[in-house]
C-alpha cells in the first residue's frame, strides 16, 4: 500500500464529527480498479497516516499538535464576498475572509507530521544522497544544506544526524542486503574475493567481493562487506571472515560445502 497513490479522501458514510474535514480514508485506483482503505487515515494538511479503528481520537489529537491553527478555529471553510464557500484544500485565493476563520495561507505554515508520505519521501531521497554520493552524515547538520531544503519545501523538518545515523541509512543498508541476496540466489556458483587495506588512521580492513556470471552470461559483481580486521593477517584468520561472510550471505551450498 506504502508504494501506491491515493487518487481521493473520502470520509465515512454519515459522519459528523468535524475531525473528517481535516483527515479522511484513502481511495487508491490500480488499472482503473478503485479501493478504500478503511483501516488508515490521512491528514489532508500534511499527510500524516494514522491508524483507524472507528475511534477519532488520535485524529483529534493530531490535530491539537500538529496544526493548532486548524485546533482553535473549528470551522475549516472560508467564505468569498460572493459568498461561496471554498475548501481549506482549494487553491483559488479568496477575496475575503470571514473575521475569526482560517486564510488559505494559514495551512500552507503547517509542517508536515514526521510520518507523513512527503516527509518519509524527502528524508529517504536525503538518506539516498548521503549514501550514495559517499557524504558524511555531518551534511544535515550544514546551515547551508538544510537552508536549501527549507527553501525548496518549507514544510518539512530535516532530522537530526542521529537519526539518519540509526534508523534511515541502516534502513537503506537492509533493503540494499536483500536485492543483494535475491541476486546471489540465482547464481549457480559464486567466486568470493579479498582485498586487505590498511586506513590512514593505521586501521586494517578487508573487503569481500562476490562475482558470478548471470544466466545470459553477464558478469555480475557485489560488494558485500568491508569490516575491519584487528588481528593479524593470516590465513587462518581471513579465512574464518570469508567463512561468516558466505554464511551471513546466504551464498549457494551443495551438500554443505558452499560453492565458491
Amino acid at each position: 500500500m506504502a508504494e501506491e497513490e491515493w487518487v481521493k479522501l473520502v470520509s465515512p458514510i454519515g459522519s459528523k464529527s468535524t475531525v473528517w474535514e481535516t483527515f479522511g480514508m484513502p481511495v487508491y485506483e490500480s488499472n482503473g480498479v478503485r479501493r478504500q482503505d478503511k483501516d488508515n487515515v490521512i491528514c489532508k494538511l500534511c499527510d500524516a497516516v494514522l491508524k483507524y479503528t472507528g475511534n477519532l481520537t488520535n485524529m483529534q489529537k493530531h490535530i491539537d499538535r500538529h496544526h493548532p491553527v486548524v485546533s482553535k478555529n473549528k470551522k475549516l471553510v472560508t467564505s468569498t464576498s460572493s459568498g461561496t464557500i471554498m475548501s481549506h484544500m482549494t487553491k483559488e485565493k479568496p477575496t475575503s475572509v470571514v473575521s475569526g476563520q482560517l486564510r488559505l495561507t494559514d495551512f500552507s505554515k503547517s509542517q508536515y507530521s514526521y510520518n507523513s508520505h512527503r516527509a518519509l519521501a524527502i528524508t529517504r531521497k536525503v538518506g539516498l544522497f548521503i549514501a550514495k554520493d559517499f557524504r558524511p552524515l555531518s551534511i544535515v547538520d550544514n546551515e547551508y544544506f538544510r537552508d536549501l531544503l527549507q527553501e525548496l519545501d518549507p514544510r518539512y523538518i530535516l532530522p537530526k544526524r542521529k537519526h539518519f545515523a540509526e534508523k534511515v541509512i541502516p534502513e537503506l543498508y537492509n533493503e540494499a542486503k536483500v536485492k543483494v541476496m535475491n541476486s546471489l540466489k540465482h547464481a549457480e556458483s559464486v567466486a568470493v574475493t579479498t582485498d586487505s587495506w590498511t586506513s590512514r588512521a593505521c586501521e586494517s580492513y578487508v573487503t569481500i567481493t562476490a562475482h558470478f556470471i548471470k544466466l545470459d552470461w553477464i558478469m555480475n559483481a557485489h560488494v558485500l562487506q568491508t569490516r575491519i580486521l584487528d588481528v593479524s593477517h593470516t590465513g587462518v584468520n581471513i579465512g574464518n571472515m570469508l567463512k561468516e561472510s558466505v554464511t551471513e550471505w546466504e551464498l549457494p551450498f551443495k551438500n554443505g560445502i558452499p560453492i565458491v
